[in-house]
């Protein structure tokens, strides 16, 4: 009990600076709700406008604006989860420490008195049974498992370090035994999964893609924008590419995007090679197919991938059609998607 205070406090300790740093996520976030709420605000004051010096293209300007504000509408919601997850966190680490802490003093005071009485003996003992040579005393279930918790933070035989790893290998070993060699996949947290049993009982945990299903209607869409744009295009779910079309397609599709990809839709942000000196951000790792205007897929406030236009020559630049169609694709698989 003692140990395990001293532990507590060790971790009270840390509090403080957990809860500066989920404020602090929680400050970026708020800042960046704002800045798409006011530009959700701008839309809707330009779709007006819009509609008032060309009324002949009523129904088409309201078609493109309505894609527009749902997509803002859709980033919203999301940061407002995250918020919320945010300020629950913060809630959360506060309320366990203080609650488990109390716990561990009541049961650190019960420990070192002189004498128990009754009352002190039922919040410890659940039951004791009687044989005719000992006893065995029974404790509460959350006491028993709180004096055989350990200080052992990995108990499965994971290496460290492989956290992040996509594909790993694992020996375990042992006195007198073979070693036993498993390939693993790592699973990250959030992300979706398919379960499968075989008939020997095993449960097969699967990678799932909302993007993967949209395999033939992708391959089409990305057919249709490389003719429209004269230029090779990808359309990627969040680890690879799962369509292309255009003279590039025999090289990236099928690729592991790179992580400067998976970084900038993870940012949620549009992307134009050249504008504003941003860096060169490359289509997968394994080629040099370089990203010249990407948009991001966003479902339900979540990034399933994104589409992009792509290019080996280096002097190739974006502009706001090339932008715009990204945007158009996106927003037109999103829709498929959440259906």
């Amino acid at each position: 009990s003692a140990e395990m205070l001293d532990r507590l406090n060790a971790e009270l300790a840390r509090e403080d600076n957990q809860i500066v740093e989920t404020e602090q996520s929680a400050d970026n976030l708020a800042e960046v709700l704002d800045d798409l709420t006011a530009e959700l605000k701008a839309t809707k004051r330009q779709r007006i406008r819009d509609i008032m010096k060309h009324p002949e293209n009523e129904e088409t300007l309201g078609d493109l604006y309505d894609e527009m504000e749902a997509e803002l509408q859709s980033k919203i919601n999301g940061l407002n989860h995250q918020i919320e997850l945010l300020s629950n966190k913060r809630n959360t680490i506060i309320e366990v420490n203080r609650t488990a802490k109390t716990a561990l003093e009541v049961f650190d005071d019960l420990l070192h008195k002189p004498k128990m009485e009754r009352n002190d003996l039922e919040l410890m003992i659940d039951k004791i049974t009687v044989y005719e040579d000992h006893l065995e005393v029974h404790l509460q279930s959350d006491i028993d498992a709180l004096l055989q918790s350990t200080r052992e933070e990995n108990v499965v035989n994971f290496n460290s370090g492989i956290g992040n790893s996509e594909k790993c290998r694992i020996v375990q070993r042992s006195r007198n035994q073979k070693d036993k060699v498993f390939d693993v996949n790592v699973i990250s947290g959030g992300d979706p999964l398919e379960i499968y049993t075989d008939r020997d009982g095993e449960v097969i945990f699967k990678k799932y893609s909302p993007m993967g299903e949209m395999g033939a209607v992708s391959a089409e869409l990305a057919e249709a924008l490389a003719r429209t744009a004269g230029m090779s295009c990808a359309i990627c779910d969040r680890d690879a590419v799962i369509a292309a079309a255009g003279g590039v397609k025999k090289d990236i599709l099928e690729r592991s995007i790179s992580s400067e990809l998976e970084q900038l839709m993870e940012r949620r942000e549009c992307y134009e090679r050249g504008a504003d000196e941003q860096p060169e951000v490359l289509v997968s790792s394994q080629d040099g197919c370089a990203v010249v205007a990407e948009a991001p897929i966003i479902t339900d406030g979540d990034v399933s991938g994104c589409v992009a236009f792509v290019s080996e020559k280096e002097d190739e630049k974006a502009d706001e059609v090339l932008l715009k169609l990204c945007q158009s694709a996106a927003q037109f698989l999103s829709k498929r998607i959440a259906v």
